[in-house]
């Protein structure tokens, strides 16, 4: 009995220090392997850098920054890892930023997350850091990625590595914490604010494939040529409407006239006059169709 007591006490002090080193990870159940690496899931990783790189950013070092975060995708999840055996989500983020901003960062999510701006979800902007709370207390900050724009990130997953994935997943809508921006990149958007001021051009960073803006035009009117004259005069528009819809219009216009406004005739209706029996039937007749 003492033997059997004393197998359960070891047993639970176990749980407790294995639970206690969970950090920067889903919650979700992984398979390690003897280095503590968690083998990535089957993911088209090449696929995933291409669509990064190939979007396009305002600011060059920001550009930089998505780079240099898309080269680790693909190496696979290590808790407490700092290089391309192995890192985790904290792990990948300060080495991104040492890399090409030359900016140290704490090292646990939580602490990077109380070193950036507070800023709301919907500012995110890319360079901007996402945190997330993945385990049962959900106001403790344990996971952490890299915002790149259209709503996605790169972070390292504990179950696939680092990858792309968007904040509008189930997963991580339901355990999204806060926003963060740090100071250097908070510095190079104002920065680029200022360039854009002085050259009198407004741009937005938003991480997506730039496409050109089509106006569209007007399909219920047609416009009419103008004349050849050496005055620059507008072109008139005239809506096309056919006939039967012109028609239904004045129909329609008539129609609530008469049901909207109250009769009240402009003068009064006239009573006809009787006859005696000492006047002319003329006379009658007169009377009542005059």
């Amino acid at each position: 009995m003492r033997r059997f007591g004393h197998t359960i006490l070891k047993f639970l002090l176990l749980t407790i220090l294995s639970v206690g080193t969970v950090a920067c990870h889903s919650s979700r159940k992984t398979v390690r392997g003897s280095s503590g690496t968690v083998p990535p899931r089957k993911v088209d990783y090449k696929e995933m850098r291409d669509e990064v790189n190939s979007r396009d950013y305002d600011v060059p070092l920001i550009g930089s920054l998505i780079e240099e975060a898309a080269r680790w995708l693909g190496v696979p999840y290590r808790y407490a890892g700092n290089d391309r055996g192995g890192v985790d989500c904290s792990g990948l983020t300060s080495q991104v930023f040492l890399k090409t901003l030359n900016v140290k960062m704490p090292r646990s999510s939580r602490e990077q997350q109380e070193w950036c701006h507070n800023i709301s979800k919907s500012d995110l902007m890319p360079g901007d850091l996402v945190f997330f709370a993945t385990g049962s207390d959900r106001n403790r900050v344990s996971h952490v990625g890299i915002y790149i724009g259209n709503g996605d990130m790169i972070h390292a997953s504990s179950s696939r590595g680092v990858v792309v994935s968007n904040l509008g997943e189930t997963y991580y809508t339901m355990r999204y914490h806060s926003s963060g921006r740090p100071e250097a990149i908070k510095k190079l958007y104002a920065d680029q604010s200022k360039k854009k001021g002085k050259n009198g051009k407004t741009a937005t960073s938003n991480g997506s494939n730039q496409r050109p803006t089509t106006v569209p035009t007007d399909t219920n009117s047609t416009q009419l040529p103008t004349p050849n004259t050496s005055a620059t005069t507008p072109a008139i528009t005239v809506p096309a409407i056919s006939v039967e819809n012109l028609i239904e219009q004045q129909v329609d216009s008539i129609a609530d006239t008469i049901t909207d406004a109250p009769i009240t005739p402009s003068t009064p209706i006239p009573t006809p006059k009787l006859p005696t029996p000492t006047e002319h039937p003329d006379t009658i007749f007169t009377q009542f169709f005059d």
